[in-house]
């Protein structure tokens, strides 16, 4: 059965530190000619490698969701497909921000392809739901990205369809959190050691010594999130291809939930491995890109693609 997970293994040992570099100088470009003022967003990498060192500095790329979802997008649908979708999703942020309004429901269709954006809050819980299960329910090889604001910040994840000849399609999910674990760690292939001492400089208080109580509430907070995140690698994650009901089950059904209204803790941590202390979570947007076609023998084309230097390219997906 071909699948994306050769390709996410590559990724997940060696983060695209490049094309993460090459979409810091864009957005920094972006984001000056929309509010003529310089953001240093281009300067971040550089930043980090001083302050922290390579291997953290690389550690940190390996851990951001956005660049996790998007590469596993690029590599399935190539870059040309995947950037019509975030560009119709930006312009419909951008506009909705200028304008004040609120557009939603599908911003981008290429019907010949199978390929749609959208962007939804509480009130198209329904409508994804269906889309999703049509999706779910296509014949061959698909992609999709989930984005959505629990608790007011932002995750993201993408999850690949699979089928072999007749057989029923299996899921594979693919994510990584922001401070907390690489693709790496979720594919079952990063070592807790590695991660519990890269966390430690990540949530490191400032003046705190190692020693004190503070030290000491620290050492067992990166205990806990070494455990959540076996547990979500485990639920959802170690390159499992879940099967519809389970996917439904364990990522479909409470992201819906959480758009439709609170989740509890232990759901969302079960599916995203956050830190949150929150009793119950929520979302009041979802932006979603949607890949009905796919073909696993462009894999290989797409990915060389990808991280090779490209004019088109362009920063992570917004909704919102």
């Amino acid at each position: 059965m071909d699948t994306l997970l050769p390709y996410a293994e590559k990724l997940a040992k060696q983060p695209p530190v490049d094309v993460y570099k090459a979409l810091n100088g864009w957005y920094e470009k972006y984001l000056k000619a929309r509010f003529k003022q310089d953001f240093g967003v281009d300067k971040v990498w550089d930043t980090n490698v001083e302050k922290d060192g390579l291997a953290a500095a690389t550690y940190a790329v390996g851990a951001i969701c956005d660049l996790t979802a998007m590469s596993m997008m690029m590599v399935a649908a190539g870059v040309s497909r995947v950037e019509k979708m975030k560009n119709a999703l930006r312009t419909t942020e951008e506009r909705n921000e200028d304008a004040n309004r609120k557009v939603r429901g599908r911003v981008f269709e290429d019907a010949n392809l199978g390929d749609r954006a959208y962007i939804y809050d509480s009130n198209g819980t329904n409508t994804v739901k269906g889309l999703l299960d049509t999706w779910c329910n296509l014949k061959g090889n698909g992609v999709v990205q989930l984005k959505f604001n629990p608790g007011g910040d932002w995750h993201t994840l993408a999850i690949e369809r699979v089928q072999e000849k007749e057989q029923d399609p299996s899921f594979i999910v693919y994510q990584s959190y922001q401070n907390v674990y690489r693709l790496l760690d979720f594919m079952g292939l990063g070592d807790a050691k590695d991660q519990a001492t890269h966390q430690a400089k990540a949530w490191k208080p400032d003046g705190k010594n190692e020693d004190d109580d503070q030290g000491q509430l620290k050492q067992a907070f990166i205990e806990r999130m070494v455990e959540r995140i076996g547990q979500t690698a485990d639920n959802i994650g170690k390159k499992q291809l879940l099967t519809l009901g389970n996917l439904k089950l364990r990522v479909l059904n409470p992201i819906c939930s959480m758009l439709a209204g609170p989740i509890s803790n232990e759901d969302y941590v079960l599916l995203t491995a956050s830190t949150t202390q929150a009793k119950q979570v929520s979302a009041s947007l979802l932006g979603l890109m949607v890949c009905d076609t796919v073909k696993a023998s462009e894999y290989s084309k797409n990915y060389d693609e990808y991280l090779q230097p490209h004019a088109d390219l362009t920063s992570y997906v917004e909704c919102g």
